[in-house]
């Protein structure tokens, strides 16, 4: 047995593998890697680690460790049987040595948490195990699309376990999202995976469920987004068969960001402003604006410097970006009639916003009550749940989604009226 454990710090995850390993009877030997960069922590794991044979602690980045590794040949590279991953969740910077070291080898990723994923994954020997306990966001989303495409091609998929809490197992680290704990075997056949659910680390009330391969990963597309279905979780939408395209829709993020603008934003309304749609005007029970509470802002002063934010008086549906841990819902949408007075110059969306809109036009209002109504439906609530650990509802979200024809929500907009 050879484990990596990159970025291993106190060497937890190296010491808990240890005491495993010791009391299996089959297990003749054990050497375990410990990549750590903290020259403290390295030292300190050195220092206990002492006199025991196999344990090596590697004062190094992990990055170009596992780098240098791969630029060897196969007969001098470092193979493990084994890795166990706590990786640090931090951005990599885009001009950074890292992401320019990782970028000559082909691998274009944002996060070091999936960088250490991608590597260790590559340093495993054929059948070797990977575990990892890692934010949830790999699993869909664009930036995270060409390690999806990694772990299928080169591994099956055995278990994932989602601890549904946002905050328990990064909350020294401000990650805002559902963490989920990854085993993968390289090289190996895929056939059905294990997902399983908990509320928290003490894995208490543990669900686990036995899903075929396809339930979990959507092939269809090039997107491989992981779906991860607790209870009664719609894998698929009922009646929604069409990709946005096919809709003939379209969804963006609001153009306005509230401090670049600030001179320019009004609490009320006046001949020189427009109506701004900001994520505290989208409730439950649909568009509340303009918002009487004084310190939000509901308007947009338009000059030469804010034209270009404005989109034409229309019908469109908002969805709002973010949603805290506490609010039942995840999606919250809203019907917007940006056809009155007010909106005589056209409507802003604000950055913490996703507006839907037919090529920069509004929509039919029948189509566009239909497609709120539809937003809101407690199946897409769901379904994005399945799909979606974090708080943020992305357009890459939306755009992954399938909808029901033209014709069937404006339908559902004559019925929700």
């Amino acid at each position: 047995m050879r484990l990596l454990d990159p970025g291993a710090g106190a060497g937890a995850l190296s010491e808990s593998f240890a005491r495993l390993c010791a009391n299996a009877t089959k297990i003749l030997t054990v050497e375990i890697d410990a990549v750590e960069q903290d020259i403290l922590l390295a030292q300190s794991l050195e220092e206990r680690w002492k006199g025991i044979a196999g344990r090596r602690v590697i004062q190094e980045n992990f990055v170009f460790f596992a780098l240098a590794e791969l630029e060897k040949s196969a007969a001098f590279r470092v193979s493990y049987t084994h890795a166990l991953l706590n990786p640090p969740y931090v951005r990599i910077a885009r001009d950074g040595d890292e992401a320019t070291a990782l970028r000559k080898h082909g691998i274009h990723l944002t996060n070091l948490y999936a960088a250490f994923i991608s590597l260790s994954l590559k340093l495993l020997s054929s059948g070797g195990e990977l575990v990892a306990i890692v934010p949830r966001s790999f699993c869909n989303g664009r930036q995270y699309q060409s390690l999806r495409t990694q772990i299928l091609r080169e591994s099956s998929i055995e278990r994932i376990h989602v601890i549904d809490s946002r905050r328990d197992a990064f909350k020294h680290d401000g990650v805002i999202q559902e963490n989920v704990i990854l085993k993968l075997r390289k090289g190996a056949p895929q056939g059905d995976i294990e997902v399983s659910f908990s509320k928290n680390s003490t894995f208490e009330d543990t669900r686990k469920y036995q899903r075929p391969f396809a339930e979990v990963v959507e092939v269809s597309d090039e997107s491989s987004v992981f779906r991860l279905a607790d209870k009664d979780m719609p894998l698929r939408l009922t009646g929604a068969r069409y990709p946005l395209a096919l809709v003939s829709l379209s969804v963006s993020t609001g153009q306005v960001v509230d401090f670049r603008v600030a001179l320019h934003l009004r609490s009320f309304i006046s001949s020189e402003t427009a109506p701004l749609i900001h994520a505290h005007h989208i409730t439950e029970g649909g568009l509340e604006w303009p918002t009487s509470e004084p310190e939000k802002m509901n308007a947009l002063v338009v000059d030469p410097t804010t034209k270009k934010f404005l989109m034409p008086r229309g019908h469109y549906v908002v969805v709002r970006r973010f949603s805290s841990k506490e609010q039942p819902r995840r999606v919250v949408a809203a019907y917007v009639n940006a056809t009155t007075a007010e909106f005589r110059d056209g409507v802003a969306f604000e950055n913490h916003v996703n507006f839907f809109h037919v090529n920069r036009q509004g929509l039919e209002r029948l189509l566009a009550v239909g497609l709120a109504d539809f937003l809101n439906s407690s199946e897409v609530d769901d379904f994005i749940r399945a799909v979606s650990g974090s708080t943020q509802i992305n357009v890459s979200d939306l755009k992954l989604m399938k909808f029901p024809g033209r014709d069937e929500l404006s339908s559902r907009g004559t019925t929700a009226e």
